[in-house]
């Protein structure tokens, strides 16, 4: 879902009262004045605000960490909450959620406490995200509401527009129910407005999606193509968008609902380039999470490391003062000596509590990596579910175009494309079988009925591409004994005949691939089919057979 990005809006607008010139290097010490404490936590948050735009959400936090306890010494209380309010939308970003309400907390308590409108207003915004994060979309809108409501007070139009959209595109995109959502569009239209001049407060485009969506659910198709049709233009500049995505797939939606399907199979090739293209980076984002959660944890053990070396300082400077003292009162050897081992002893105790408390560090570390590993099967999860909703639209639509009359003479490739659609699906819901199995859950097969006989010849013409560019030929030989229907997993098989036989079609060139299927053993209620992929292409060496079958593995022939 894309909601809008209401989430650093008090932070914009608060942190403008404290703009400064940032050319300048900004440093303190223990003599600082307030005013320059206050110039040095500006200057962070400028710099974590950077960062974050960035991406580089660890570094982000480590300079709105070095801002709290600056920001309670002073006794500035909205620097406080905007510290607060970047460190929690940074570990949001990292899929944290846990940390992030415990900052949002801090602040919601003490806005209340402080009786500030403004600042109640805007930790409410940062709480509503975590709802978003934990799927609490309900909630989501109740928060909203009580947004508008308080903003109504403060005659703030930026949260009166933004919460209205969040809670008009929830109820369109979770709930379904566009009478619901018209009322807080119109209202943000009219919120968007300045008096004062009578321009916009943000710019119009960013109603296109929403009047498209609303349009589309309440059956003006023609009015909901041109809206998505202005929301692709909006976005298309930013290929990698959730916005992009959902337009595109909204725009084919209004194609076939007004009977053009040969645009809405190309919008549809459109959209399976960019649906791909947004997976891989989903997987990419996955990865780079759990690496900035790692580094966070190193930069931690860094300020923990540095604070240790200062300690260490400290017991030298010790000694070099007590060995300073027993060269001058040589006449006091021997209490000097006893002094000395005194110190000794007491360092070795040190040493002793500070490895006890690194043994401890390396226990807590385990348990976080732990912690991150399931994290990202929980991650991994809730992406292929959410991916898994645009592909069952392009399989409802397939569907729609083969049994529409007039698209007859193309039934085949249309029966092509649905296969393919629903094969893409399959490794989608395979990225949930991994989880499962990581995870320990047991992998359940399907026990449904499915004609073997179409499911071959599906397979072949959807290589049909792939056999046409080396000039093979594809043959299929099933025993006459095996029974016309059978009852099984029929996407797990089809997985496994596709990629050996379009393995062999990608190694031979000019040559002749065979599927054979006999029957082995036949019981009353339980048969056992033999399935062989055979051709005469390049073949792989002994040494690459070692290597094939490992995790991931791969022959280097091309």
């Amino acid at each position: 879902m894309k909601f809008l990005p209401t989430i650093l809006i008090f932070l914009m607008l608060t942190f403008s009262l404290y703009a400064q010139n940032s050319e300048k290097a900004i440093t303190i010490s223990p003599d600082s004045t307030k005013e320059e404490i206050t110039a040095y936590i500006k200057s962070n948050l400028e710099k974590s605000a950077t960062e974050m735009e960035k991406g580089n959400y660890p570094v982000a936090i480590l300079y709105s960490h070095r801002n709290l306890e600056l920001a309670e010494k002073s006794g500035d209380s909205i620097l406080l909450a905007v510290s607060r309010s970047f460190i929690a939308n940074n570990y949001l970003k990292l899929e944290n959620v846990e940390e992030a309400r415990n900052y949002i907390n801090k602040n919601i308590n003490m806005a209340e406490t402080m009786k500030d409108t403004l600042m109640i207003n805007a930790a409410k915004i940062d709480l509503a995200n975590v709802y978003i994060k934990e799927r609490r979309y309900e909630d989501f809108i109740q928060l909203n509401k009580e947004v508008i409501a308080l903003a109504k007070k403060a005659k703030d139009s930026y949260r009166l527009i933004t919460s209205s959209l969040n809670i008009a595109e929830a109820y369109l995109m979770e709930f379904n129910k566009p009478d619901s959502a018209i009322t807080y569009i119109d209202s943000a239209k009219i919120y968007n407005i300045r008096f004062s001049d009578n321009k916009p407060y943000l710019p119009e485009d960013i109603f296109y999606y929403l009047d498209a969506e609303y349009a589309f659910q309440k059956g003006d198709f023609k009015e909901a193509k041109i809206n998505f049709e202005l929301a692709i233009e909006k976005f298309k500049s930013n290929e990698g968008s959730e916005e992009l995505l959902y337009s595109y797939s909204g725009y084919l939606r209004s194609q076939a609902e007004l009977g053009e399907y040969r645009e809405a199979y190309e919008s549809f090739k459109v959209l399976d380039t960019l649906f791909k293209n947004k997976l891989k980076s989903v997987l990419e984002e996955s990865n780079k999470t759990i690496q900035d959660r790692i580094e966070i944890e190193n930069i931690e053990q860094e300020i923990k490391n540095k604070e240790l070396q200062n300690k260490i300082i400290s017991a030298k400077a010790e000694k070099n003062r007590i060995l300073l003292i027993a060269s001058v009162a040589l006449l006091v050897l021997l209490l000097l000596v006893l002094l000395f081992f005194v110190c000794e002893r007491k360092k070795r105790t040190v040493l002793m509590q500070q490895l006890k408390r690194k043994n401890e560090e390396y226990l807590d570390a385990k348990d976080k990596s732990e912690e991150m590993a399931r994290v990202k099967t929980k991650f991994l999860s809730t992406i292929s579910h959410e991916l898994r909703t645009p592909l069952y639209g392009i399989i409802g639509l397939s569907n729609d175009l083969f049994l529409a009359p007039e698209l007859s003479s193309h039934k085949k490739e249309i029966q092509s494309l649905k296969f393919s659609a629903n094969y893409l699906l399959n490794l989608v819901n395979d990225v949930l079988t991994l989880n499962k199995i990581e995870s320990g859950t047991s992998i359940k097969l399907e026990h449904k009925p499915f004609n073997l006989q179409e499911l071959v010849e599906d397979i072949n013409v959807s290589l049909k591409f792939m056999r046409q560019k080396n000039n093979n030929q594809l043959k299929i030989k099933i025993d006459k004994d095996v029974p016309k229907i059978l009852v099984g997993d029929k996407i797990k098989l089809s997985q496994i005949l596709i990629n050996l036989t379009g393995n062999a079609l990608k190694f031979t060139n000019e040559g002749e691939i065979k599927i054979f299927v006999d029957l082995i053993q036949k019981e009353e209620k339980r048969i056992k089919l033999k399935f062989q992929v055979k051709d005469n292409g390049i073949g792989i060496s002994a040494e690459e057979q070692k290597e094939i079958f490992k995790e991931f593995g791969n022959s280097t022939k091309t």
